[in-house]
């Protein structure tokens, strides 16, 4: 970690860690971020919570972190729609030259993680965009079964990704919620709301800067929060509107499906880039 310190060459760095209501990993992942941030890797800490969160917010103070509830960044904006929103939101306070965003519920989080992830944005000039690949084993009872994780992943994304953005395809975990980029590339994207942010993210960064610009770490193993097929299932078909939006023509069904997703309360539309955003429609 040293060498990378020395490589900062003044550049600020600083990590959003998307926590939603989930409190049960915070301290730990606060811990390897408080490493970091004293090692001098990074300068200020983020968490983004979903609703008033004493814990999260206690958690956070303790930790010389900063904590802030979704709903309150860019109120103009109107509601939160999810992940991918509050993801975007958090860019009002952020104004570090390079960004790291990682999930709260990982349980193998350490300052490997960041060390990682802006490893390649502070040792070469060539890359914008680093994402996380990792081992991801599936626990089922009391057996853990090596690879079986990931499941959207690859019964939903890899697939998709294959046929329409075969570039993208070629990360091994194209869904990562860990990933670290330079602030000026992610201002100059727009942000799918909802868990349709990371494959869409990718697809758009691929666009705009080209896939010679990304870097891909290897960050060993993560186990975090299964979810049952019915959550996965409604998880898959917002990455699978959000996609579509990429797409030359809308396959069909995907509208009425995104319907019944806000039905649901789930809403996959699209952030503009935040460099662009002046007055905010309430949407």
């Amino acid at each position: 970690m040293p060498e990378l310190v020395e490589s900062r060459r003044g550049a600020s760095a600083a990590v959003c860690i998307m926590a939603g209501r989930s409190a049960r990993s915070i301290v730990r992942t606060l811990d390897a971020c408080e490493r970091a941030r004293d090692a001098g890797l990074i300068d200020d800490m983020l968490v983004v919570g979903k609703g008033p969160s004493p814990e999260l917010e206690v958690a956070a103070r303790e930790a010389g972190a900063g904590f802030r509830d979704e709903a309150g960044l860019l109120p103009d904006a109107g509601p939160v729609h999810g992940k991918g929103d509050a993801m975007w939101r958090a860019l009002e306070v952020l104004e570090h030259d390079l960004i790291a965003y990682c999930d709260a519920d990982l349980e193998d989080f350490g300052p490997h993680f960041l060390g990682g992830l802006l490893g390649p944005l502070l040792t070469d000039p060539g890359v914008d965009f680093v994402k996380a690949t990792y081992h991801r084993p599936l626990a089922v009872g009391g057996e853990t079964l090596a690879g079986e994780g990931g499941r959207v992943t690859e019964l939903l994304a890899r697939p998709l990704l294959e046929a329409w953005f075969p570039e993208a395809a070629t990360l091994r975990q194209p869904l990562s919620g860990e990933v670290a980029a330079r602030r000026d590339l992610l201002t100059s994207i727009p942000y799918a709301t909802g868990y349709a942010v990371e494959a869409v993210m990718l697809v758009d960064v691929i666009e705009r800067a080209g896939l010679d610009r990304v870097a891909e770490v290897d960050l060993g193993t993560r186990h975090n929060d299964h979810q049952p097929l019915e959550a996965l299932g409604l998880m898959a078909r917002e990455i699978l509107v959000g996609l579509s939006t990429r797409m030359e023509e809308e396959p069909p069904g995907v509208s009425a499906m995104a319907a019944e997703l806000e039905a649901l309360g789930r809403v996959v539309r699209e952030r503009p880039a935040f460099a662009d955003v002046a007055g905010l429609p309430r949407t």
